[in-house]
């Protein structure tokens, strides 16, 4: 079995579109789409990718990675395409829909909301028919891309997060003030399966994760080689040492 460690590219404040061989698996009308201005208005949600520790991430994949490949995994290192472009299609398709949803309840009751699900509502209120079209239109193209990867992997290794869990006093009341640093979502756009596994903690005790992503509908290849993967570790036994200490 065949195991990509990937890079994850890091986004700019305002990224050019991304051209390059992926490219070529895509129809015309797909790359005229990437091409426009389809999602840039919405690239200024995506944060730039930061690791609050680089050193660890890397370190941390670089663990899971060998555990990995002394089980007869052979790695190899790939960048998930269009990375930037699928969080802000995610955004603009999740905002809409969520407000679908609860725009009836909103204007009758918006202060029963919690005071960051206010916000997203507020701000997913300026996601357009369009925006939405055009990001369900770029999710088509990040399946191909995705789909064109794993035709060379059989599985896809990454952070589940940027960062260890996000203690409570620092989280705020604005989820999407995180969603930079957290890495799930790039697989909920392409409906791929993934598991997130344990893998560590950081320095301030606070649990860490890694996910392993596989084809469509290839769920038990996913589930083995994150069982595999458990059966050489014990991280998914072991209590942070923060609850340690505070028990």
């Amino acid at each position: 079995m065949e195991l990509a460690d990937a890079a994850l590219r890091e986004v700019e404040d305002e990224p050019d579109l991304p051209h390059g061989e992926l490219l070529e698996v895509i129809e015309e009308d797909d790359q005229a789409l990437l091409e426009g201005e389809l999602l840039r208005h919405h690239l200024h949600d995506v944060l730039p990718l930061e690791l609050v520790d680089r050193a660890l991430g890397a370190a941390v994949l670089e663990a899971v990675a060998e555990v990995l490949s002394s089980l007869g995994a052979e790695i190899v290192e790939v960048e998930l395409p269009f990375y930037g472009e699928a969080m802000a299609a995610l955004l603009a398709i999740c905002g809409a829909e969520m407000f679908a949803y609860h725009a009836p309840d909103a204007r009758a009751r918006l202060g029963d909301y919690f005071a960051g699900n206010q916000r997203s509502l507020a701000s997913a209120a300026f996601c357009s028919g369009p925006d939405y079209v055009q990001a369900q239109r770029f999710r088509r193209v990040a399946h191909k891309a995705a789909d064109a990867l794993f035709d060379d992997v059989d599985l896809v290794l990454t952070p589940t997060t940027a960062t260890g869990a996000i203690a409570h006093d620092v989280l705020g009341p604005f989820l999407g003030d995180w969603f930079h640093l957290i890495h799930t979502a790039y697989w909920d756009l392409t409906g791929n399966p993934v598991i997130s596994m344990p893998a560590g903690f950081t320095g301030g005790g606070l649990p860490l994760g890694v996910q392993l992503a596989g084809r469509p509908f290839e769920e038990t290849a996913v589930l083995a080689a994150a069982h595999a993967y458990q059966s050489k570790t014990d991280w998914h036994l072991a209590a942070a040492p923060t609850l340690t200490a505070a028990a």
